[in-house]
């Protein structure tokens, strides 16, 4: 997860250089915004699936994020936008199975998840007060990276049945993406800006685990396991022109 930062942060610099270069001649202009999963995607299930005892308890699952983007408008209204997202549970990880009727034994499950996004849109952008008040849409391809760790947080020698499981960081994903917004001149080159993104960036991996009954480990056995981005996702924030 460290090394996939660090590469974030570096991409991000990469963008922010690049648009900061340009000047107003050639319609480059920068941004940043802040996110929250509206819909946060498949980790929904995998969560769910931890579920093996009938008292289950976990707190909502909270997904926020952050992003850089350079954006090039065109004449004709049209705008290519590419830049570097990231994105981190930071609630729903911790889960709690308690003790049921057949057992005193209580367990938990602790699950991490950061994924890593660089999208391509083409969108277009069209204002009712020249400029003042910016409606826009895009769509296009997404290349990620989701990083997703499950273990078993209290290994007791007996108990209830349950699984253990031990993941890998997944391979690349490519699926596509899209947003709606608007946006708000505060000042001659600063907007405030609105949106709502939504994603279609998932994929299957294959997994080992070992499977435990009452209180005896079994032989190791394979799954396969969902992965990818959040689907939907209310963002707030910035953009500058050069």
């Amino acid at each position: 997860m460290k090394n996939r930062v660090i590469i974030f942060i570096a991409v991000s610099s990469l963008f922010i250089g690049v648009s900061a270069s340009a000047k107003s001649k050639t319609g480059f202009s920068m941004g940043m915004f802040g996110s929250y999963a509206t819909d946060p995607g498949v980790i929904e299930y995998l969560i769910r699936d931890c579920e093996s005892a009938s008292n289950y308890d976990n707190e909502s699952i909270s997904i926020p994020g952050t992003g850089f983007f350079a954006r090039y408008e065109f004449k004709n209204n049209l705008f290519i936008r590419t830049g570097a997202e990231a994105y981190v549970m930071t609630g729903g990880g911790d889960i709690k199975i308690s003790a049921t009727s057949s057992s005193t034994i209580s367990y938990d499950y602790q699950i991490d998840y950061f994924a890593m996004a660089v999208p391509l849109f083409l969108g277009i952008n069209a204002s009712p007060d020249k400029g003042k008040t910016n409606f826009y849409g895009a769509f296009g391809p997404v290349v990620a990276a989701v990083d997703i760790k499950r273990e078993l947080k209290e290994n007791d020698t007996s108990g209830p049945t349950y699984k253990e499981y031990s993941g890998e960081e997944t391979e690349p994903l490519i699926g596509f993406g899209g947003l709606l917004g608007v946006e708000k001149q505060m000042t001659k080159s600063l907007y405030f800006l609105i949106e709502f993104a939504f994603y279609n960036c998932e994929g299957n991996k294959e997994v080992k685990g070992d499977y435990k009954l009452n209180g005896v480990w079994t032989s190791d056995y394979n799954y396969t396991e969902k992965y990818g981005l959040p689907r939907q996702q209310i963002r707030l924030g910035l953009r500058c022109n050069f």
